[in-house]
């Protein structure tokens, strides 16, 4: 977005629209006589405003005045924990009345230009990851109202803003659709191949205790502390860039859990993390099981294939080596009753799984000739599922890239025709400009701290009859 076309311009968002943080909580605002709705963070989703669980605290009306929401605000989280949410926007269309906004959130608000057009275009740097790149903290990113006033917007003539925003509004819809369906197909994907484990295993545990020939039995059922070593990781202190910088020991978070084999990490630690933490380096062949994480993470089971440590989210199973040869049976097992090993978790907000119950699950054992079979039954299966998934993967990841493409085509002017009878950019931003000029400066009043009168000074009693004498300042 170096070359601009014709009649645009490119500003910093401040001269062309307010940008304003949300007022800060307090416990003491929940009661009051003047409660009002209020947005968080958490009604703020990439597609629209999630208005089902809205909360309410006492605004003052000199504060509602100030961080009340009109239509064709623009609202952004300001901060997140996770890099992929922070500065995701959506736009207020009235739906609230007297709605403000609290401080996990930016508004946004047009001094002219075309509030979907601004809403887009923020959408793109959030989507493409700049706000995460210039984002603040660490662990908490932060964008900070002073760091997006000072962003730049390609600004084209008011007329085009308007022509843009429509055509983003018929196609990204549409597209949204279709990458939400093909989502959907690999959560039932998912779905099947537990059904596929499931039936197996159940199979499995309706011979438990069988006899077969010459009077011994073979089957039965082992606890996974006994076929395993159960063990964790741990997270080295970030505030330790030793433990970080230039690492080449692979870490492992319970987020890369998802796939039925980790081959490589998205982050690295030093040796001297693994020598001054409790952080342990597991072999290859090693079974990470997610004892906690966000959405579906929780119960997920995978495969290193590469030496690796991990994190406290993971347990590690490592089969003993007269069990080793079960290790292929043990992860169908881990994956066929991931529902049900879910359920078995505990704790409030973010129920855990712990070492503690994954060492007492009971793993249906059947005779090598039998496991060998059912693990060849399922392997022909999975790989129909494997074909399929990767399939599911291309078509989102292109749907994802054309989101982008689309985007970075609008913002570049080459999405939709250009009018030379369109009013310049520059125009539109020379009358923003002099309308701003000509409203008053506000006067600053001062706070309640300031207004109080000074302390008298101190005295001391003096005479018989006890009258105050003022000491010396």
């Amino acid at each position: 977005m170096t070359d601009l076309p014709s009649g645009w311009t490119r500003v910093r968002l401040d001269e062309v629209a307010e940008v304003r943080l949300g007022r800060q909580r307090s416990p003491k605002n929940h009661t009051g006589d003047n409660m009002r709705p209020y947005l968080r963070a958490a009604n703020v989703d990439w597609n629209g405003l999630k208005l089902d669980d809205v909360k309410s605290m006492n605004f003052t009306d000199e504060e509602a005045e100030i961080y009340r929401l009109r239509p064709g605000d623009i609202v952004l989280g300001e901060a997140s924990g996770s890099p992929g949410e922070v500065g995701k926007p959506a736009i207020w269309n009235g739906e609230i009345e007297d709605c403000c906004i609290q401080n996990t959130l930016l508004r946004v608000r047009s001094h002219g230009p075309d509030p979907k057009y601004l809403l887009y275009f923020l959408r793109f740097e959030a989507v493409r990851g700049a706000f995460v790149e210039h984002s603040r903290g660490v662990g908490i990113h932060h964008i900070g109202a002073e760091r997006l006033s000072s962003w730049m917007v390609p600004l084209p003539p008011l007329a085009e803003q308007r022509r843009i925003a429509a055509a983003l509004e018929g196609h990204l819809p549409r597209l949204r659709v279709a990458l939400e369906q093909t989502r959907n197909i690999g959560r039932r994907l998912a779905s099947w191949e537990a059904v596929i484990g499931g039936a197996i295993l159940a199979g499995v545990r309706s011979k438990i205790g069988l006899v077969v020939e010459d009077g011994v039995k073979g089957w039965g059922e082992a606890a996974i502390g006994d076929l395993a070593m159960v063990g964790t990781g741990a997270t080295p202190l970030r505030s330790r860039k030793d433990f970080y910088e230039g690492g080449t020991v692979p870490w492992v978070t319970s987020g890369l859990l998802s796939e039925p084999f980790v081959d490589q990490s998205a982050e690295c630690i030093t040796e001297i993390a693994v020598a001054e933490t409790s952080v342990k380096v597991w072999p290859p062949g090693t079974l990470l099981v997610a004892m906690y994480g966000e959405g579906r993470t929780r119960g997920r089971c995978s495969e290193l294939r590469i030496a690796a440590a991990t994190n406290q989210a993971c347990a590690a199973v490592r089969l003993k080596p007269e069990w080793d040869s079960y290790r292929s049976w043990v992860k169908l097992f881990f994956q066929a009753a991931y529902e049900q090993n879910r359920r078995l978790a505990s704790g409030g907000v973010q129920p855990n799984l712990n070492l503690g119950l994954i060492r007492n699950l009971r793993v249906p054992m059947p005779p090598a000739p039998e496991r060998d079979r059912l693990l060849e039954e399922f392997a022909a299966q999975s790989g129909i599922a494997l074909r399929l998934r990767t399939a599911i993967r291309l078509a989102y990841s292109r749907g994802g890239n054309l989101r982008k493409s689309l985007m970075s085509e609008a913002f570049a002017g080459r999405l939709v025709s250009q009018d030379p009878n369109d009013e310049p950019a520059s125009e539109l931003l020379a009358r923003i400009r002099a309308e701003r000029a000509a409203v008053p400066p506000k006067k600053k009043t001062r706070s309640r701290r300031t207004q109080k009168e000074l302390a008298a000074p101190p005295t001391r009693v003096t005479g018989d009859d006890y009258q105050q004498e003022a000491l010396p300042l």
